[in-house]
């Protein structure tokens, strides 16, 4: 299984990305790859976790992804930020949920083209 998170946040919102992918990195024991992507990202933000630093005219910057993919399951969960400022509770995203295989590896692709190479 591959577990994905592109937290693309602004530099502000760094420390809160790291945090999500040392969180994330605890699948990292249980599936084959764990990836983090974001603004100023390492590229191991967490043992085990593969990041990748987005760049200022990065398009993914404003998504929120997290993809799933294995032998017999596959599902994404892509969002787009609306552009609102404040919390993170109180901001809008469009969203859409998919199990369609095609779909999430598709989305997932871009994704693994940037993670750092394993070391």
């Amino acid at each position: 299984m591959v577990g994905f998170e592109a937290l693309a946040r602004g530099p502000a919102g760094l420390l809160g990305a790291v945090a999500r992918a040392r969180a994330v990195g605890r699948l990292s024991a249980r599936v084959a790859l764990t990836g983090a992507l974001g603004v100023g990202m390492p590229p191991t933000p967490a043992p085990g976790v593969r990041g990748a630093a987005l760049h200022p005219g990065d398009p993914l910057r404003g998504e929120w992804d997290v993809i799933m993919v294995g032998p017999h399951f596959a599902a994404a969960l892509v969002a787009r930020d609306c552009g609102d400022d404040g919390p993170d509770a109180d901001r809008r995203f469009d969203f859409v949920i998919t199990h369609d295989r095609g779909l999430v590896v598709r989305a997932a692709q871009p994704l693994l083209d940037k993670l750092a190479p394993a070391s």
